[in-house]
């Protein structure tokens, strides 16, 4: 644009952006801001300017909730979110997500064709993928293809991983609609229409989500929430896909329920490994899928010296059982 003024709140947004999705949206802007520097030589000089006043505000913005969070969690912060849900879903170690070697490449192309349907249509008869000559399509093109190539090239695929390379391709398309049909009704009735389509989709969406997500998460929710103040650690056991059924479905996978934490409001985890739950000592609560118990679970922690009993809180589970573990040795 000319204005280095605009890069403090780039940096703002920026900021909010790794508080929003992590630290990926800060390695987006850092690989975006080289290619274009590398292939627009032209822009090189709009790069002075503001850099470290717009990095002061971007680390303000993110040590709101870094902080306090590494300071609470210490080595649990870095490994679970920082390492586990960042390094780890991208060489695949969310085994539930992965897809197979075949899918690689074709699984966000087509994720992005089908969202931008039914402009994309039109755009490839208006052979949009031709590399543009002016300065703002080829800044579009560079952010597009750094965000398409970058999760193309993760082990672990969700649709929605490709959405912040929807907002460049929606306007290189439109572009290359307006440009193959000049003759055409104002470019403003479209959006008008586009905007009016994508309230009714997002409302409908809205609904629908908040129905499955209270149908399928409000049980282990309620026992979250029964467990908050009884003393002991809390696990969640062996609950979800796990390492089971990683094939790709049109259909809602099931969920390992990483909120449960979240309504617990104090220490727990979630885990399949037994050895975590007998390392604990003193009154452990095991919280786990009906009929988990009666398999090895239970003739392990008898093993390791626990005393187990079923707990029943005051409400309905059609799908959870609460044990109550205790360990007869010293802490």
């Amino acid at each position: 644009t000319g204005d280095p003024k605009k890069r403090v709140w780039s940096a703002v947004a920026l900021g909010a952006a790794v508080l929003a999705k992590g630290p990926v949206a800060g390695l987006f802007f850092i690989l975006i801001a080289v290619f274009t520097y590398w292939r627009m030589p032209d822009l090189r000089k709009s790069f002075k300017g503001h850099w470290l006043t717009g990095f002061a505000l971007f680390a303000l913005v993110v040590a709101v909730w870094y902080v306090p969070c590494y300071l609470a969690n210490r080595e649990t912060f870095v490994q679970q979110f920082l390492i586990e849900q960042n390094l780890g879903r991208f060489r695949g170690g969310d085994l539930a997500h992965k897809t197979p070697i075949w899918a690689i490449p074709v699984y966000f192309p087509l994720v992005l064709f089908l969202a931008l349907m039914p402009w994309s249509f039109w755009a490839v008869r208006a052979k949009w993928f031709k590399w543009p000559t002016d300065t703002l399509t080829r800044y579009l093109w560079i952010w597009g293809l750094t965000v398409l190539v970058f999760f193309s090239a993760s082990l672990t695929k969700l649709p929605h991983y490709i959405l912040p390379a929807v907002a460049p391709f929606v306007v290189i398309t439109v572009v290359a609609v307006l440009q193959r049909r000049p003759d055409r009704p104002h470019p403003d009735q479209w959006l008008k229409l586009a905007l009016c389509w994508s309230g009714v989709v997002c409302a409908f969406a809205t609904v629908v989500f908040r129905l499955d997500y209270d149908k399928r998460f409000a049980e282990v929710h309620q026992v979250a929430k029964y467990l908050r103040d009884k003393p002991g650690y809390v696990f969640l056991f062996d609950v979800g896909r796990q390492e089971r059924d990683t094939a790709i479905k049109l259909q809602i996978n099931e969920s390992a329920n990483p909120s449960f934490l979240f309504y617990l409001r104090k220490e727990g985890k979630m885990t399949d490994d037994v050895l975590d739950v007998v390392e604990q000592v003193g009154t452990v609560w095991i919280v786990t899928e009906k009929g988990e118990m009666a398999g090895d679970l239970s003739h392990n922690l008898s093993l390791a010296g626990f005393t187990l009993t079923q707990d029943v809180p005051p409400f309905e589970t059609s799908r959870f059982e609460t044990w109550r573990a205790e360990s007869m040795r010293l802490p």
